[in-house]
């Protein structure tokens, strides 16, 4: 194949994925902001639990990344490590 028409093809699968993903994390975003703030108002569980079920795909992927990325999160920030003077922690 030509390159030029793979690079074309990577271009347009990326940019759909960007499009439609961008789209539903915001309408989501603003989905998940709208149910807490009813659970809040009047106290239903069912809202928290709304929250909960659609709040999962921001909580997950940050969770995920985080560990893939050997970010050190909550109680192990405040714990010396090997090699903290190196990257800047604690240690320095």
């Amino acid at each position: 194949m030509n390159p030029l028409l793979l690079a074309r093809w990577q271009f347009g699968i990326t940019t759909v994925y960007h499009f439609f993903f961008v789209s539903l994390t915001l309408g989501l975003s603003i989905l998940v902001a709208l149910m807490e703030t009813l659970y809040v108002r009047t106290g239903d569980e069912t809202y928290k639990r709304m929250t909960i079920f659609w709040g999962r795909p921001f909580l997950f992927p940050g969770i995920h990344l985080s560990g893939r990325l050997g970010l050190r999160l909550g109680p192990a920030l405040q714990e010396d490590a090997p090699g903290d003077d190196l990257a800047g922690g604690p240690g320095l």
